[in-house]
């Protein structure tokens, strides 16, 4: 039989297969470009649309849904049929997973780019049978931005994202455009207490004891613990997002129909004002709802981390939740095509990350870089000229807008903070109202030293200086202004302004004349913000690391050229050199230190090679050991006395499965007396 077409082919076939009743399947053999076979439907899609399925599922990681979208949009003309789409896919999937080196490979790389450049920072641990459980690393840039803006570090751990069920430990910052940026980042084999301590002892070890000033959480009691007992001086805190979570797993059906009732006083207790009034409401809340005592007591044993009359104090660039890090786990995950990837895809996925921000950083310098005129006049312009043009040069866009943003409420009450600072520091207390009401909305406290504490605690929580406070600039020329007043964290980059003078209202401008100080002038806080970390100190800091990082890779460098041409002179000059400086002391403790680093990486390097971290793999079903739970309506449904077994095999006995028994038919009901032995009767 001769066909004309394919078309007249497969609709003679297919109607001859439906009325002998079976179906026909339409495959062939064909040969890759790498030698080997595989089958393709007769009825095979076009090479051009096979060209974006390879893109689509190599390069973006799309999955067959979202091709089905593109493909129909872009190829409405053609039909695309599933089975063989999914086949496509598949094709271009990778299928043979070569894993049996995954973790030494890692390794193998971050130690080569530790040894090009000193300052990149490897850690790993293993176990006594080299299986990889711990791995820490830091870049350079990431190195650099640690010193810079480590004051507020937000940590949390993100779970499948590879193959192994490690878990990624990410530490995030907010750099001068309030942008997120990745700092470090770890795997660990389990989240216990001795995982997250061994990774905050590395970043103790990479930045050089650099502890944050505050590390947010998401309240997990491990990270918590190990925060304590390794970043000394650090203040956790709790994310409030996680706590109304929690608060949602333990209490909501415990409480049942009053969760919502107390949820809302949950809240307004936590945002008290005052730490009297906070202890008071608590103990009210526990006496209202008996039945959340045990974990309100839990909660309470961390109410510095959570609790609104003790973070007030600290600052938090404006962060109060986990959205930075959710929304860079989405993006690490959406890099990903699913969870069986490996560690050296994970590695490559996060590598990208960082190129992806410090690209968004290069673009924001350059819209920075383009000068613009604005084409009106602005109050802040007419009211505050010289201070308007001081924070345009050593502040950000982004920071100017924050101003803008600053939540009105007030923040703490006038009677902490009068005793937060101390009666002495006090120059003058002003009050603020809105409009024609006769209650004060806000206080502001001048002090002595030139700055000033106000009630919504801008300055302390953000590091921007108010509305209110130039609200007072306009009344006296006492309340003054100076860029020392905000972090400089905030500055744009290279910004010293210790030097500048203080600065008053435009209106004032004329009675007093701006003396610029003869000396540096410190930062400008309050009192009771004991030794505040400046960013200036850290950049000098930092200028010893990148001494030592561009020293080592100069020496390798005419080591390896000596060598090759077997020139002495260069043992000559280092002979002379040591000479001359082994009077000092800090030399030598370098040089120890040095040589205990070295030791360090020469055992890891003996050491034989390293194996990938087992899957964790978990059963199915209930855990052996334990009983079914049952649900309400189940408890206390059947006697003592008696009770009735159905019993779903066909004989009544146990150990083998219905379908093979050929015993009696039928389904057995005993009756299991107390005390008694039953009798399964197989008649």
């Amino acid at each position: 039989m001769t066909f004309n077409s394919w078309q007249e082919a497969f609709y003679t076939i297919e109607n001859w297969a439906k009325t002998q009743g079976f179906n026909i399947v339409y495959n062939r053999v064909i040969r890759k470009p790498d030698g080997t076979f595989r089958n393709v439907s007769i009825k095979q899609i076009s090479p051009e649309i096979l060209k974006e399925i390879e893109f689509l599922t190599v390069k973006c990681k799309m999955d067959a849904a979202m091709q089905r979208k593109y493909l129909e949009a872009k190829f409405s003309s053609q039909t695309i049929y599933n089975n063989n789409l999914y086949k496509a896919i598949q094709n271009f999937r990778p299928q043979n997973k070569n894993d049996s080196n995954d973790a030494a490979k890692l390794y193998t790389k971050l130690l080569e780019s530790s040894l090009n450049n000193p300052m990149w920072k490897v850690a790993i641990k293993f176990d006594d049978n080299n299986t990889l459980t711990h791995l820490f690393w830091m870049t350079p840039s990431q190195l650099e931005l640690w010193y810079q803006f480590s004051d507020i570090v937000v940590q949390d751990v993100t779970c499948k994202t590879n193959r192994y069920d490690m878990a990624l430990s990410l530490f995030i910052i907010l750099d001068e455009n309030r942008n997120i940026r990745l700092v470090a980042q770890a795997l660990l084999i389990d989240e216990t207490k001795e995982s997250h301590e061994w990774t905050f002892d590395q970043i103790n070890l990479a930045t050089d004891n650099l502890h944050p000033r505050v590390i947010m959480t998401d309240a997990d009691p491990a990270v918590h613990a190990a925060i304590r007992s390794t970043f000394l001086t650090t203040y956790p805190m709790h994310c409030t997002f996680h706590i109304s979570q929690n608060l949602i797993k333990k209490l909501q059906k415990l409480l049942g129909k009053k969760f919502q009732e107390f949820s809302s006083k949950f809240y307004i207790v936590r945002n008290t004002l005052h730490k009297l009034f906070f202890e008071s409401k608590w103990k009210d809340l526990i006496n209202e709802y008996p039945e959340a005592q045990q974990y309100l007591n839990t909660l309470y044993n961390t109410k510095e981390a959570w609790a609104h009359p003790w973070t007030c104090r600290q600052f938090t660039a404006g962060l109060h939740a986990f959205s930075p890090v959710e929304s860079l786990n989405a993006w690490i995950k959406s890099y990903i095509f699913n969870s069986n990837i490996s560690l050296c895809e994970l590695a490559d996925v996060i590598e990208k990350r960082q190129l992806s921000e410090d690209r968004n950083h290069q673009l924001i310098l350059w819209k920075a870089a383009i000068p613009c005129i604005s084409t009106q006049i602005s109050t802040s312009a007419f009211m505050f000229a010289s201070i308007d043009k001081k924070l345009e040069e050593y502040l950000p866009p982004a920071i100017l807008d924050l101003q803008k943003n600053i939540p009105d409420a007030r923040q703490i009450t006038a009677s902490c903070m009068i005793s937060d600072i101390g009666r002495h520091q006090i120059t003058s207390m002003w009050a603020v109202s809105v409009g024609n009401k006769l209650v004060e909305k806000h206080f502001i406290i001048l002090l002595s030293n030139g700055s000033h504490h106000c009630s919504c605690l801008s300055l302390i929580n953000r590091g921007i200086v108010c509305r209110h406070y130039f609200q007072i600039m306009l009344c006296t020329p006492i309340a003054k202004f100076h860029l020392r007043l905000i972090p400089s964290r905030w500055y744009n980059k290279n910004k010293d302004p210790s030097r500048e003078p203080f600065l008053v209202a435009s209106k004032f401008e004329d009675e007093n004349i701006n003396i610029i100080p003869q000396s540096e002038i410190p930062f400008l806080t309050a009192i009771y913000q004991a030794n505040p970390q400046d960013s200036i100190t850290l950049h000098e800091h930092l200028t010893d690391i990148q001494l030592y990082g561009k020293i080592s890779g100069l020496a390798h460098k005419v080591t390896m050229k000596a060598t090759r041409k077997k020139d002495i002179r260069i043992i000559h000059l280092l002979e002379n050199y040591l000479k001359e400086e082994e009077q000092g002391e800090s030399f030598v403790e370098n040089v120890d230190n040095i040589e205990i680093e070295d030791c360090e990486i020469d055992k890891e390097n003996q050491s034989p090679i390293i194996k990938n971290p087992s899957k964790q793999t978990k059963p199915k079903g209930c855990p052996k050991g334990t009983k079914r739970i049952k649900a309400s309506h189940e408890k206390g449904k059947l006697s003592s006395s008696s009770s009735v077994i159905n019993k779903q095999y066909k004989c009544g006995d146990n150990g083998h499965n219905k379908r093979n028994c050929n015993r009696s038919m039928g389904i057995i009901i005993d009756f299991v007396q107390t005390g008694e032995n039953s009798e399964n009767s197989c008649k």
